[in-house]
Parts: C-alpha cells; sequence; structure tokens
C-alpha cells in the first residue's frame, strides 16, 4: 500500500477505536513525530509539523476530508446573474463583476474552465467545508447552464487592490493580517 493508503486506513482504525478523544490525540501526535520525507537531494529529513491546527483533521470522520463522492449542488435553471467586468483571471478560472438581476447584489462569478471533475468536487468541498467561517467570502450558488462552463457565485466584498494596499502597511499591520 502507498503511504496516503496506510495514513488513511490508520485516520480509519483510529476514529473506530474505543479509545477516549484524548488517548485518540496522544497516538496522533506520537504518529506525527515519526513522519521521515525525502528531501530533494536525495537526503531524509522529519516532517515539518503545524503548531496550532496539526491534529485537526485526525480526530474526524474520512467524508470529512473525502471529496472523490462529494456531490456539487449545480443550480442548472437560467441564471440570473449580469456579467458587467473582468476581475481576473487564472489557470483555472476567470472571475468577473456581476450583478443579480432579481434583487441587485453585486456577486463575484467564477467562471471555470474544462478541468477534471474531481478537481471541482475538491474546490466546492473546500469551500462549503469553510462555510460561515472567519475572513471566509460565502458562497452563494454553483450555476451551470447546458452549453456554458459551471460557475461558482460569491458574495462581492468591496476591497482595495493588494497591490495598492501592501507597499502602506507597516511591520504591526502585516503581522495583524498575518495571524487572523
Amino acid at each position: 500500500p502507498t503511504r496516503r493508503q496506510t495514513h488513511t486506513s490508520w485516520r480509519i482504525s483510529l476514529l473506530r477505536s474505543e479509545l477516549s478523544k484524548h488517548e485518540r490525540l496522544k497516538i496522533a501526535k506520537d504518529r506525527v513525530k515519526d513522519i521521515i520525507v525525502n528531501t530533494p537531494g536525495g537526503g531524509q529529513r522529519q516532517a515539518s509539523v503545524s503548531k496550532t491546527y496539526t491534529y485537526v483533521n485526525e480526530l474526524r470522520p474520512p467524508q470529512y476530508s473525502n471529496y472523490e463522492n462529494h456531490e456539487i449542488p449545480w443550480n442548472e435553471t437560467k441564471a440570473d446573474y449580469q456579467i458587467e467586468k473582468v476581475l481576473g483571471r487564472g489557470k483555472f478560472s476567470e472571475v468577473f463583476l456581476g450583478t443579480h438581476t432579481k434583487t441587485g447584489d453585486r456577486v463575484v462569478i467564477k467562471c471555470l474552465k474544462p478541468v477534471q471533475h474531481s478537481k471541482l468536487q475538491r474546490e466546492h468541498k473546500v469551500l462549503s467545508t469553510l462555510q460561515k467561517g472567519p475572513n471566509i467570502v460565502c458562497l452563494r450558488e454553483c450555476v451551470k447552464d447546458g452549453a456554458s462552463l459551471p460557475a461558482f457565485v460569491f458574495d462581492y466584498v468591496n476591497t482595495s487592490d493588494w497591490k495598492q494596499l501592501f507597499p502602506t502597511l507597516k511591520d504591526i499591520d502585516v503581522r495583524h493580517y498575518m495571524y487572523q
């Protein structure tokens, strides 16, 4: 079995065990200490470990991180959005500023380019998991017209451009935003 399969089966057996949450966490901490990774030069080193959320997934059920069976709730009716202008482009999508035609709310429309369905599932799973978290933009809906490409629709947040804002920040401001 691969390392990922071994790690996944270990997590499942740990979740199904009769141990208390505290005992399972102790086992997870001991297990992470033993992880060795290969370096580009051919050597090995101990894996670096996050200090804050190191074990957050260890005590969750497998479906929490399994996106392969995740179903995206597509709204396949006629979209009620009007695109106004381009906000950005990336490898997997184009992002537009738009308006909901019925309510007049401003929205951001992320039109997804043709990619593997698993990438869409993973992105939607992450977005739905983080929903209603601090500093997370709300995903309104997933839209798919018959012939057009799929799109994720988000609430619009009026912000300053990062390239203009960053040079004006002091050291303490940068630290504040990094630790949010």
